[in-house]
């Protein structure tokens, strides 16, 4: 059965006519005569006085002592399943109340963070939905890696929900690297992706820790869909080229925003001792030889094959990297293509998205830019996110076209009915770590991996249960 959205696109038929004029009379002028010579002269002036214009970056929080897990704790006598970091977040909210309706006691399940009186209100709250939910709170902080310590020595999975990743997260996967403790998040943060396998992915192996990085709406429709129109071609047949085409609604939170300013401010420059991009590093610890391809697209144009007008899709790159990661591991094919595109619903949208992105990229990258749009409240803040009628316009339908090396066409249709920024991102990455709870069925033991090499299609069938929607068959086209 074809799987057709019951929502439509944002700027569907008339609509769009206000947003299109005020978009071409209002802030593209804004853009051109104001953001971008503002931003042009903000790049120059921090050139020649990098002194007083170096954006102030948080202080990271990284491993201050030696990792010592000579106690480490036997899996199967250890307290909790499943401990849940950062549940006062905006997400983290939305996964402790998945967590409490879905679950409720059948695991053994704990919520963690710095602040004890926040994690009590979260509590109360969660309590409301289950009154007799047998709740622990456990007090940790990843700027002080020694209060995680003991919380994920005595852990199966570790799930958080705490970013910018590049500035909370390394600690926590160390730990769980050096503990055995398997770990999963909702990152998109792929530099930081390539520091965790470089620095990690040996070490987990040898305890046995599985770290599933990209367990949401960054990246697991695309790269699930990819590994499942790979497994339906025939025997002997690989995946050549995959193509996606997103029709969503999605509206960001404080901490997207938070997290793209970190990046955009400094962004993460690394340079590998492996001589290689991490991302393609092979199980056996060499360079893969299945590489990826990345075709995604620069500018608006007519797609033929979706019958549609379709232009860049902000996290298409992030996505990339991900199928990258699970094609070195898994060898869908020696030289995959990959591309992915957003599909608008007319040309007048189009011009609206892409006026939108540019204004909004200026004002991340330009910081005078963005106190203003702060100020207007343009920009939503750190642990903010959309209202409740702004989620209930969310979807998500990603229309995946693959194409094997003997010329066999498979079209896929996944369509996420909520939110997936958000509220389908917490069920993601709660049934991620349930999947993770199953520990010697999944195919691959411990290492850094992408939820396609640990997950397979075992995340889908979960994920159907609670109301997305699969197809997948021979394409005629």
């Amino acid at each position: 059965m074809q799987v057709q959205p019951r929502k439509r696109m944002p700027l569907s038929g008339w609509s769009v006519i206000p947003a299109f004029l005020s978009s071409m009379f209002i802030t593209f002028p804004l853009l051109v005569i104001v953001f971008l010579p503002m931003t042009l002269s903000y790049v120059l002036l921090s050139k020649i006085f990098p002194r007083f214009f170096r954006p102030v970056q948080a202080k990271k929080a990284d491993i201050d002592y030696a990792i010592d897990a000579k106690d480490r704790k036997d899996l199967a006598k250890r307290e909790y399943d499943i401990v849940l970091y950062g549940a006062t977040g905006y997400t983290g909210k939305l996964a402790a109340k998945y967590l409490t309706q879905t679950y409720g006691n059948q695991v053994r399940w704990a919520i963690a963070g710095r602040r004890k009186e926040a994690l009590e209100e979260v509590r109360r709250d969660l309590l409301k939905i289950k009154p007799d939910l047998d709740l622990p709170i456990l007090i940790g902080d990843s700027s002080s890696p020694k209060t995680l310590q003991p919380i994920i020595n005595d852990t199966r999975v570790f799930l958080t929900t705490v970013g910018p990743y590049d500035l909370y997260g390394t600690p926590i996967v160390a730990l769980c690297a050096h503990y055995g403790t398997s770990y999963c998040d909702i990152t998109g943060e792929t530099n930081w992706v390539r520091k965790m396998i470089e620095s990690y992915d040996h070490i987990a192996k040898a305890s046995g820790a599985r770290i599933v990085h990209f367990c949401a709406n960054d990246c697991i429709p695309w790269d699930i869909s990819t590994v499942a129109i790979a497994n339906s071609l025939k025997s002997g047949e690989q995946l050549k080229t995959i193509k996606f085409f997103n029709e969503l609604n999605l509206a960001p939170s404080g901490g997207t925003m938070a997290t793209a300013k970190h990046h955009l401010a400094g962004p993460l420059g690394m340079k590998s001792t492996l001589g290689f991009d991490p991302l393609i590093k092979s199980i056996d610890g060499s360079k893969s030889d299945s590489l990826t391809i990345g075709k995604n697209p620069k500018f608006l144009s007519w797609s033929s094959d979706y019958k549609a007008w379709v232009g860049p899709w902000v996290m298409a790159d992030v996505n990339l990297n991900c199928v990258r990661r699970s094609n070195a591991i898994m060898g869908y094919h020696p030289k995959l293509e990959y591309s992915e595109f957003i599909v608008y619903p007319g040309f007048m949208a189009a011009c609206v998205n892409l006026i939108t992105m540019a204004a909004t990229g200026t004002a991340l990258f330009c910081p005078p830019i963005g106190w203003a749009f702060d100020k207007l409240g343009w920009i939503p803040q750190q642990g903010a996110g959309p209202n409740a009628a702004t989620l209930a316009k969310g979807f998500l339908k990603v229309t995946g076209i693959g194409t094997g090396s003997n010329g066999t066409k498979i079209r896929s249709e996944l369509y996420y009915p909520n939110d997936t920024g958000y509220v389908d991102t917490a069920r993601m990455v709660v049934e991620s770590a349930m999947v993770l709870l199953e520990g010697d069925k999944l195919p691959v033991g411990g290492g850094v991996w992408t939820p396609a090499v640990v997950f397979r299609e075992k995340i889908l069938e979960r994920l159907q249960k609670g109301g997305t929607q699969w197809d997948i068959k021979l394409s005629a086209k």
